[in-house]
């Protein structure tokens, strides 16, 4: 691009902000309707920076995002699309998740065994995800969102725990998250597990 169309580029951009206009960012969670504005941008910029769009179930299947947003670690987002078979993609971005998300670090994605496939599915039903989570806030500080939405056909639910380990009302949705995290291939310290 020439000097003098890279400055009228530069030129119409510094305009438009000055303008207070913006480009619309595209909302990567247009389905969860009761999400208020605050969550909406912090999860979406975490989504976005790992290159999710909205959750979209493949043709006869459903899929599965996990977004774990630890207060001071690398965000994770953990996707299960499932049709004949099961793929888990693992992104792990560089920033903080309590903070500003960074870019994308690693991003990897393999096909779940059917043993993996059976055990998924029986969290899922452990933890009722499709009848929505229980209306207890968990709400604190210091600690981590876990995120996960699921799709099938025209069902879409969506659940948001607080560092979820710490009651039982949402055990079997912790353990759900955890088979994640296990089968994502991540390797979490302990101090760094919350």
């Amino acid at each position: 691009m020439n000097r003098i169309r890279r400055g009228a580029l530069l030129g119409t951009i510094l305009a438009l902000l000055a303008a207070g206009c913006s480009i619309p960012l595209r909302d990567p969670l247009p389905r969860w309707t009761d999400l208020d504005d605050t969550e909406r941008y912090w999860f979406g910029s975490h989504l976005r920076a790992a290159g999710e769009g909205p959750l979209r179930a493949p043709a006869n299947g459903s899929s599965h995002r996990f977004l774990w947003l630890r207060a001071f670690h690398q965000p994770v987002v953990i996707r299960v699309d499932c049709a004949e078979a099961c793929e888990l993609t693992l992104k792990l971005l560089s920033g903080r998740g309590g903070f500003d998300p960074g870019g994308l670090l690693r991003e990897r994605t393999f096909e779940l065994d059917p043993a993996d496939r059976t055990r998924f599915e029986a969290l899922l039903e452990e933890s009722a995800f499709w009848d929505g989570p229980p209306p207890i806030d968990l709400g604190g500080r210091d600690g981590a969102e876990w995120v996960l939405e699921g799709i099938e056909a025209e069902r879409y639910v969506a659940w948001n725990a607080w560092s979820p380990t710490t009651t039982e009302a949402f055990g079997a949705y912790a353990r759900l998250c955890d088979f994640l995290i296990e089968r994502s291939g991540l390797e979490i310290p302990p101090r760094a597990y919350y």
